[in-house]
């Protein structure tokens, strides 16, 4: 009787020591940084219209303990119709409301990572992103469409893009 008692103790720690082993690097991997887009996708438009804009924001968190670098890149983009080339961007820091891009979405899609600002350890900041469809007057843009994913990070780490985590 003894021996299975001494069994279950050793059992016990064993698999508590595996819990420990699995869960402690899953949260480490993704404890510098953290990104919620709202809405999530950042864009879903089923209907855009010329003069149209559709807008959505990235709150990026700073949970190291260093200033990082924010970036911002699209990624898997498929323009086949060239459609962003009718579309407008403005990327702002929502603190002091500042202009971190104002231009072409085209050549925001095709430019890769653009660094955003400096954020130090322990903050947050929230990015607002603004596309515009230019007001065109003909049609020839009807029907056609754009994709693309959207990722926010830390220059030289982690990325967020919607729900995905990529290192």
């Amino acid at each position: 009787m003894k021996m299975t008692f001494n069994k279950k103790i050793l059992l016990s720690l064993i698999i508590r020591f595996a819990m420990f082993a699995f869960v402690v690097p899953a949260r480490a991997a993704s404890a510098l940084l953290d990104v919620v887009f709202a809405p999530n996708p950042i864009f879903t438009q089923a209907n855009f219209l010329p003069a149209d804009t559709a807008t959505g924001t990235a709150r990026v968190y700073n949970l190291s303990a260093e200033t990082q670098t924010v970036i911002a890149e699209a990624v898997h983009v498929l323009d086949p119709d060239n459609l962003s080339s009718q579309l407008h961007l403005l990327i702002t820091k929502a603190s002091g409301g500042a202009d971190i891009y104002n231009g072409s979405f085209k050549t925001f899609l095709t430019g890769g990572e653009m660094a955003l600002s400096a954020l130090p350890a322990g903050s947050d900041e929230t990015y607002t992103f603004d596309v515009s469809f230019n007001n065109i007057n003909d049609n020839s843009y009807q029907g056609k469409t754009l994709g693309f994913n959207l990722c926010v990070g830390f220059q030289g780490g982690q990325t967020h893009c919607g729900d995905t985590v990529a290192g």
